[in-house]
């Protein structure tokens, strides 16, 4: 509905989107609520994953209206947050669901990490684009500029993705290590 009220629609654009609406609509209306099969439980955990991504976005804006009104009545932002957690049991409740069993909670737990490390990569390529701050302007330490040779050294794959980035680049480059790190954490391709 929001697409509809964007200016400089022409009536074919206007028509192409009515007619989505109108088959999603369709769709929906015509869509058992009542499925004849109970999902299983990698299934259900997929279906859970999909609210992942809105959580992933909206928690950080929640997060900074938060401390905007109680910046004067809470001084102490050092600390976690531990008033906002999110959980989730699906593929691990071993409270009697006999189709949670070790392979189950194995593969549950793969799909997590590998959601979690999907996301966090997603921030790294992110803040490579904005950080491109020099070192020598900001003046960021030199242990920095070390631990990115390290990880070269380790990771001799990395030269060909710490190349496409300006010497002076380090805040990138770092990024470039952690997002390696990450994939490599989940045996990613």
């Amino acid at each position: 509905l929001r697409t509809l009220d964007e200016h400089g629609l022409n009536r074919d654009e206007r028509r192409q989107r009515l007619d989505r609406m109108q088959r999603d609509l369709a769709t929906l209306w015509l869509t058992d609520p009542i499925s004849s099969r109970k999902p299983t439980v990698l299934e259900e955990l997929d279906r859970t994953l999909f609210a992942v991504n809105t959580l992933w976005r909206v928690t950080p804006r929640i997060l900074r209206e938060f401390r905007a009104v109680f910046a004067d009545t809470w001084t102490d932002w050092s600390q976690p947050t531990t008033w906002l957690r999110f959980g989730n049991w699906i593929g691990r409740d071993r409270d009697g669901n006999p189709y949670v069993t070790r392979d189950v909670t194995l593969q549950s737990l793969s799909k997590l990490r590998r959601m979690a490390v999907r996301l966090h990569r997603q921030v790294c390529r992110k803040l490579q684009q904005r950080l491109t701050i020099s070192a020598r302007e900001a003046g960021l330490p030199l242990y920095l500029q070390e631990q990115i040779d390290q990880a070269r050294q380790k990771a001799p794959q990395l030269d060909e993705r710490l190349n496409q980035f300006h010497d002076e680049e380090w805040l990138v480059q770092w990024l470039a290590v952690i997002e390696h790190r990450l994939k490599d954490s989940v045996g990613l391709a």
